[in-house]
């Protein structure tokens, strides 16, 4: 996949889910409990959806860490070998 698509997704998905959790977390600020057990339920749901943002942004900025580092070693790799060539190609003349 083009690395700027990839890149353009990760950003795509962060800020779809970073504003899902900014949603999330203002309902949990601004809903009343009156401590019946619906309410108690409804807390309950949105603060496990509230993780479940948070494990997921966490989890794709890795992701997005990874695939950095494996672009940047893929071009080292390439670099190294280029330069390589290019001496023994000097040594060989």
């Amino acid at each position: 996949m083009n690395d700027m698509l990839l890149d353009e997704l990760y950003e795509t998905l962060a800020n779809l889910n970073e504003r899902r959790l900014d949603t999330i977390t203002e309902t949990i600020e601004t809903t009343s409990d009156n401590g019946s057990q619906n309410d108690i339920a409804k807390m309950a749901r949105l603060k496990a959806k509230q993780s479940e943002y948070r494990t997921f942004i966490a989890e794709l900025s890795k992701a997005q860490r990874r695939a950095d580092e494996a672009e940047q070693q893929e071009e080292n790799a390439k670099e190294s070998s280029s330069g390589i060539i290019h001496t023994l190609i000097k040594n060989h003349e």
